[in-house]
């Protein structure tokens, strides 16, 4: 019965309730000056730091990003969660500086369709464009990876409120083996320790972020594309004139930015379909919980460095295009060149991407009231 709760007293707690607890010893888990061991009749729920894969890998490896989150899906969800609004401004950005068609993103589209995720990302994107110079679109449908962003970052959007749902009824449920029933007089031993759905979310919310990643890869492309980009040079060559042809632009980000996009979208394979038989079969089916959860981690971590590619170049994009630019778009580029300057000369990147990283980490590009709440109240 190691999974029964102490009782509620602290070490310092003396009231006893008029009971006198007779013991030669200390029990496992009994502290002095306390009542009975247990208090069976309303033992505690396993919380956070009792169960494996939240103690282990969501806890311990995230926690640290912003203890001000309460709930266990609060702290696990934040990078995807700002990789999502992150994504949905690049794609705006993109949109404009690929000459896109803005009438993709109108309401009455995703309306139609009523999934709340595609809706929220189709109205951030339709926000992110308010203030952009009117220009003549290229094509009367763009490619996928800019017309269909809000169905594709939308996919992460609901994602998130589901397992948030699915991982909050976790952390609240009882899972505790053995269950004393004590109306019943009765111990039943069952499995509600079994992390099924905690895998099942974790592996479905990597293979949302991965294709997140793999949205924002194919942006790059097309911004760095002169086929595809309105006019812009190829890997946008900050430099004009005949030393133009002895730059590279951003050509290295295009293959480090399709090059993690591929690792991201290896680890989707689902560890809940890899359970292994353990203790002698006693263990013989397995959620593989904590593999999912790294997993997850992970590839958020590679899709943030994919993201702060994506923002570099749509910056770079805007600087080459010119013009005047107002609203929500504008004020990101400033955030974003407040930390990196304009690509004139080639430099080395790696110093540029790890500086945005670090203030998308640190809140400074995004308002974390913009994304924080969405998807809690739908």
């Amino acid at each position: 019965m190691h999974h029964l709760p102490d009782d509620r007293p602290r070490p310092d707690d003396r009231d006893l309730d008029d009971e006198i607890v007779e013991a030669g010893r200390l029990e496992p888990r009994q502290r002095r000056h306390l009542r009975a061991r247990f208090h069976l009749e309303q033992p505690d729920r396993v919380g956070l730091l009792q169960h494996l894969v939240h103690d282990r890998v969501i806890g311990r490896q995230v926690r640290h990003v912003d203890r001000r989150r309460r709930t266990a899906f609060d702290v696990a969800s934040l990078g995807a969660r700002r990789l999502s609004r992150l994504a949905s401004a690049a794609s705006a950005m993109a949109s404009h500086a690929t000459l896109g068609n803005p009438s993709h993103f109108d309401a009455l589209i995703h309306e139609a369709k009523a999934h709340p995720g595609q809706m929220q990302v189709a109205q951030w994107i339709r926000e992110d464009l308010q203030g952009l110079p009117t220009q003549k679109a290229q094509r009367l449908q763009d490619r996928y990876s800019i017309r269909c962003a809000p169905q594709v970052i939308g996919v992460l959007e609901d994602g998130l409120s589901f397992g948030r749902l699915v991982l909050e009824r976790e952390l609240n449920g009882v899972s505790d083996n053995p269950i004393v029933a004590v109306e019943r007089d009765a111990i039943l031993h069952g499995g509600n320790f079994y992390g099924g759905h905690v895998a099942f979310v974790c592996d479905a919310l990597k293979t949302a972020v991965a294709n997140v990643a793999c949205l924002l890869d194919r942006q790059i492309m097309l911004i760095c594309n002169p086929a595809e980009n309105g006019g812009l040079p190829a890997n946008l060559v900050g430099v004009e004139g005949p030393q133009a042809c002895t730059h590279n632009g951003f050509k290295a980000v295009t293959i480090a930015a399709s090059s993690l996009a591929a690792e991201a979208l290896k680890l989707t394979l689902p560890a809940s379909a890899f359970s292994r038989s353990t203790e002698l079969h006693n263990q013989d089916k397995v959620p593989m919980a904590t593999l999912a959860a790294r997993d997850l981690l992970r590839v958020v971590e590679i899709s943030e460095q994919v993201a702060a590619m994506a923002l570099l170049v749509c910056a770079q994009a805007y600087d080459l295009r010119g013009g005047a630019l107002s609203g929500p778009s504008a004020a990101l580029q400033e955030r974003v060149r407040e930390n990196v300057p304009k690509l004139d000369a080639d430099r080395r990147m790696d110093h540029d991407i790890a500086a945005l990283l670090q203030a998308l980490r640190a809140d400074r590009l995004l308002d974390p009231s913009t994304y924080a709440a969405a998807g809690t109240g739908r």
